[in-house]
């Protein structure tokens, strides 16, 4: 083989190499729970359920870059089955949800950034 073959050869399996990791870091995630306000016992819905609002990051497993912020509420005490709002949130700060209020017909999630999210009951109960 020429010493130009070898480095063709040499400079593909590089780029192969760069664009498989890209790849796996871009489809495997890890999540993490960042606040969570539970539903007080004095506010009920019609499931019977208790719930949860809380802020979920989303990173990349291989290198760590947050790949996005959800805004989370449902029964689940792990976060993995609920409604879920994606966040547009762009800066260096991550969004802090200061406060969760629960409303008959559903959830008001504030934020320190003075943003606002209302979510409906009924994307949230019986399980969903």
């Amino acid at each position: 083989m020429t010493r130009r073959r070898v480095l063709a050869i040499a400079v593909t399996l590089r780029v192969l190499v760069v664009a498989v990791a890209a790849l796996l870091d871009r489809a495997l995630s890890r999540f993490e729970q960042l606040d969570r306000h539970r539903q007080p016992a004095t506010i009920t819905y019609a499931d019977g359920g208790t719930h949860d609002t809380g802020i979920v990051r989303e990173r990349s497993l291989l290198l760590g870059s947050v790949k996005r912020y959800s805004l989370y509420t449902g029964r689940s005490p792990d976060f993995t089955y609920g409604h879920v709002v994606r966040l547009s949130w762009s800066g260096g700060d991550r969004p802090v949800l200061r406060e969760a209020i629960r409303e008959r017909d559903g959830v008001r999630a504030r934020f320190t950034s003075g943003h606002e999210i209302f979510v409906p009951s009924r994307y949230f109960m019986f399980g969903r």
